[in-house]
């Protein structure tokens, strides 16, 4: 009876708290009125019409809010209503989680930049609540990417001046890294769903990368590299990318003196996918790019240092790395090739001092992954060393 006389009143307070979140620009006031909704929760399940209100409400703060705190307290909220809700709480709260933020990653720069990683690890943490439903969403939406993707390449071969528009910006690049975030974290176990994931997306990944090979829009490469070499990582799987890397090094553009006319200011490659043409002759981009190069291919030869058939991985770079030496086009990274190859040759020798001491065949999977478990456990390799010293450098 007294729930009766409740009922309306409940339902207008909600309601009335919901409009006033939507007009408020002060953050603290929509803490507290997200504090508010939070402690109405149990009341939702009787109006579930306003469920859905109230879901998309928070959504809107927690992909538009300037305030990180007001974000935050709005993906609590979300995440409350993700695990005590019944069925399909949780898969609306995921599309929804999802779809916000592929609305709100449109645009990187160093001010958003904070915003869009926030976003990224509450996705992370919300999909890790069910595996099989994990999985399907990231199947569909992965399958969007890849289409465009896809697309894009069938346009390019139709000779189409608009062939890349569709997937060389922030919000497909911010997809694909949100959804790789997901897969590392929680594909990890070989029997989870996320894992099997990987492959297409490092296959979407690998023809993003590929798409257009002019020197303008190797920001965008670089940013495909370092995403396929942090899945590679995390799963421990062998990605190639070395061919990209030291295509690079095959620009005409590194043939020529640099410019004086070209502008001279550094590029932001945190927040670049492609500079304008009058960068691409600079010193400033030319020496940038072959740095960023040589940091992703230290990069990934450390991921790769306690594999046992590293010796064998390290013959065709040692001998790009031997014949980039000789070039005039590196000539002001000469040292740092040469230090580079001296490390790899050093890596290579303490692979294969451990692999001589072996007794088991290469076909023995199990014994393979124990030598690369107790490789690892020795400490940091060579390559390992210097890549640390490189982003402390940096």
């Amino acid at each position: 009876p007294r729930w009766a006389k409740l009922c309306a009143m409940t339902k207008s307070y909600i309601s009335l708290c919901l409009e006033l979140l939507g007009k408020m620009g002060e953050a603290q006031m929509a803490i507290a009125l997200l504090a508010q909704l939070r402690a109405l929760l149990p009341y939702y399940r009787v109006f579930p019409l306003l469920r859905k209100r109230v879901l998309r409400a928070l959504l809107d703060v927690w992909g538009e809010s300037p305030s990180t705190d007001a974000r935050l307290a709005a993906f609590g909220v979300i995440a409350t209503i993700a695990g005590s809700f019944p069925p399909p709480a949780l898969e609306l709260c995921l599309k929804g989680c999802y779809l916000t933020f592929a609305r709100s990653c449109k645009l990187s720069s160093r001010k958003a930049l904070p915003h869009v990683v926030l976003m990224t690890n509450c996705i992370v943490e919300l999909y890790g609540r069910d595996d099989a439903l994990a999985y399907q969403h990231a199947f569909v939406y992965l399958r969007q990417l890849a289409i465009h993707v896809r697309s894009a390449l069938n346009a390019r071969k139709a000779a189409s001046r608009k062939a890349h528009d569709g997937v060389y910006n922030w919000q497909v690049l911010n997809c694909m890294r949100a959804w790789s975030a997901v897969i590392c974290a929680h594909g990890r176990s070989e029997g989870s769903q996320l894992r099997l994931l990987a492959f297409p997306l490092v296959q979407t990944t690998i023809a993003l990368a590929r798409l257009l090979p002019a020197t303008r829009y190797v920001p965008l490469r670089f940013h495909c590299i370092r995403l396929l070499n942090e899945v590679g990582r995390s799963l421990e799987l062998h990605i190639p990318v070395t061919a990209d890397l030291f295509e690079v090094l095959d620009k005409a553009e590194l043939g020529k003196k640099p410019s004086a006319m070209a502008a001279g200011k550094p590029v932001d490659w945190a927040c670049a996918l492609k500079v304008a043409k009058g960068v691409v002759g600079s010193r400033a981009f030319q020496d940038g790019m072959l740095a960023r190069m040589l940091l992703h291919l230290t990069e990934w030869l450390a991921i790769n240092s306690t594999t046992i058939s590293f010796p064998e991985m390290a013959v065709p770079v040692l001998a790009e790395l031997q014949r980039a030496a000789r070039s005039p086009k590196v000539s002001r990274f000469h040292r740092q090739v040469k230090h580079l190859s001296a490390t790899l040759r050093a890596n290579s020798t303490l692979v294969l001092d451990a692999r001589a001491r072996v007794n088991f065949a290469p076909k023995d999977l199990e014994r393979v992954r124990e030598f690369e478990r107790a490789l690892a456990a020795r400490g940091e390799t060579p390559l390992q060393q210097l890549l640390r010293e490189e982003r402390h450098a940096a």
